[in-house]
């Protein structure tokens, strides 16, 4: 007994729809990824940017650059919260 020719259309469209969802996910996934790793250097960006700023309008710090901005980022942020 032939299968019907609606059956295999059926089957086939069934089976499109399937692969295109999955590369569709695929995809997203690739684009969630290439974004997280652009944010994070944005972020990055923006923190450099805050300790030059921050450099230029109150002088050289003591010490390390770095840490002297990641405590006056962390001042800023129990400042704002109050």
């Amino acid at each position: 007994m032939k299968p019907k020719k609606d059956d295999a259309n059926n089957a086939l469209i069934s089976d499109t729809i399937i692969a295109i969802l999955g590369l569709l996910l695929i995809g997203t996934v690739a684009w969630n990824f290439y974004q997280i790793r652009t944010l994070t250097a944005d972020i990055e960006t923006n923190k450099i940017h805050v300790c030059w700023f921050t450099e230029y309008l109150f002088g050289s710090p003591e010490t390390n650059s770095q840490d002297s901005c990641a405590e006056m980022r962390e001042q800023l942020r129990q400042w704002w919260d109050k």
